[in-house]
C-alpha cells in the first residue's frame, strides 16, 4: 500500500509542478502581450492642443517654443485649420461640404503634441503645465 501512496504523492507533485510551470508561463506571455500594448498606445498617444482664433503665426511660433519647452514633450507638430479640413475631408468627404455650407473653417489651427513615452502617464500633470500656455484656448 505504500507503493500506491508514493505513486499517488508523485503524481500530484508532478501535476501540481505542471500546472504552477504553465500558470507561469501563461503570466510570462501575458506580460509581454501588456508591454506590447503598452508600447502600441504610448506611441500613438497625442495631445491636440487648439490655438486662439486670433493667433498669427508670430504668436504661435512662441506657442510652440513654450509647448516644446514643457517637461515632457517630444514634439509639436503644427496643424494649420485648413490641413485639419483636409485630414478631415479625407476619412469623410461630406466634411468639405459641411465646411462650405458654413463660410468660414470652424476648426482653429492646433499642435499634436507627442509626449515622451515616460510622460505619458503624466498627462494629466502636463495637461495643467499646459494650460499656462496663453495662445492655446483647449487642450484634449
Amino acid at each position: 500500500m505504500s507503493t500506491i501512496s508514493g505513486r499517488r504523492t508523485v503524481l500530484r507533485l508532478a501535476a501540481a509542478g505542471l500546472l504552477g510551470g504553465l500558470f507561469t508561463e501563461s503570466l510570462l506571455v501575458m506580460l509581454a502581450q501588456a508591454r506590447r500594448l503598452e508600447a502600441a498606445l504610448s506611441e500613438d498617444f497625442r495631445v491636440v492642443a487648439a490655438l486662439e482664433s486670433a493667433v498669427d503665426s508670430e504668436s504661435r511660433g512662441v506657442a510652440e517654443e513654450r509647448l516644446l519647452a514643457l517637461a515632457g514633450t517630444e514634439s509639436a507638430a503644427y496643424v494649420s485649420a485648413e490641413e485639419a479640413v483636409e485630414r478631415l475631408s479625407s476619412r469623410d468627404p461630406s466634411l468639405s461640404q459641411s465646411v462650405a455650407v458654413v463660410g468660414e473653417n470652424p476648426i482653429p489651427g492646433f499642435f499634436e503634441v507627442k509626449l515622451a513615452g515616460e510622460h505619458v502617464a503624466q498627462v494629466a500633470d502636463w495637461v495643467k503645465a499646459a494650460e499656462a500656455v496663453p495662445e492655446l484656448s483647449e487642450i484634449s
